[in-house]
């Protein structure tokens, strides 16, 4: 879990800079600067700050929930076959979707 790529990554999605977002959260830019990288790490009340302010759970400001409201929890098997798939060709990753996709229709027809 990279927290710090993480901010950085909602920072820019809400077109903010550091010093934006270090003056809404009253936070010192400093600090802002040194979480976005890794330097330090935000503590609970400062990461309840972001997600106040940008209207999401904590669990999406460290990088443990997808913008669908998925938790992500690192080294699961979800996690894991995501990870393979997406490092795959896009001719890859069809023939993985009609394999899954066959093998699901084969498991729901018993």
């Amino acid at each position: 879990m990279n927290i710090g790529k993480n901010l950085k990554l909602i920072r820019k999605q809400y077109g903010k800079t550091q010093e934006e977002i270090a003056t809404a959260c009253d936070f010192k830019q400093g600090h802002y600067t040194n979480w976005e990288t890794n330097k330090n790490m935000p503590n609970l009340i400062n990461v309840i700050k972001l997600a106040d302010y940008y209207g999401c759970s904590i669990d999406y400001i460290i990088g443990r929930e997808s913008e669908d409201g998925v938790i992500i929890v690192p080294n699961t098997p979800k996690s894991k076959i995501e990870e393979i798939y997406e490092k795959l060709n896009h001719q890859n990753q069809m023939m993985v979707l009609g394999y899954v996709t066959a093998l699901l229709q084969k498991q729901i027809n018993g």
